[in-house]
């Protein structure tokens, strides 16, 4: 199970690494490069800089949230098809995991497990493709 783990959180820091490089970096060096200028504006005073900052910001913040509920989302998924794993297993082999159920039964219930988490992390995994390119096109669009 943990090399299963280990294989969805490559793919899915894999997956972030190549929005960072695609979109993010590209983005926050504008944001930047816009902020710097709201302190070259003459006349400005403190509070116009800090709104020209904020307004400078938003995609940026913008950009992030998007990410993030992406994410959030992707997790949940996987955690429910964790939880129908187990559920799965449950129903299956009820007795394996109390006092009653014979070694068999434990082992047989634990194969079970493997194979249906196995299913939802490569299900998951192939996933991410789809959700890099809706998180990309979310970005492109408050780009501009």
């Amino acid at each position: 199970m943990e090399r299963l783990q280990s294989q969805l959180q490559e793919a899915v820091n894999a997956t972030m690494e190549n929005i960072d490089k695609s979109r993010l970096s590209a983005l926050k060096q504008r944001t930047y490069l816009e902020m710097a200028k709201c302190f070259d504006e003459k006349g400005y005073d403190a509070n116009n800089s800090d709104n020209c900052i904020r307004m400078a910001s938003n995609r940026v913040t913008k950009a992030e949230s998007i990410v993030m509920n992406e994410l959030n989302g992707f997790q949940a998924r996987i955690q429910r098809c964790s939880a129908d794993c187990q559920d799965e297993v449950k129903d299956t082999y009820p007795d394996a995991f109390t006092a009653q159920g014979s070694q068999a039964s434990r082992t047989a219930a634990e194969k079970r497990m493997v194979v249906c988490a196995t299913s939802c992390v490569d299900k998951h995994v192939a996933l991410l493709k789809g959700m890099q390119a809706k998180i990309e096109a979310e970005i492109d669009a408050i780009s501009r």
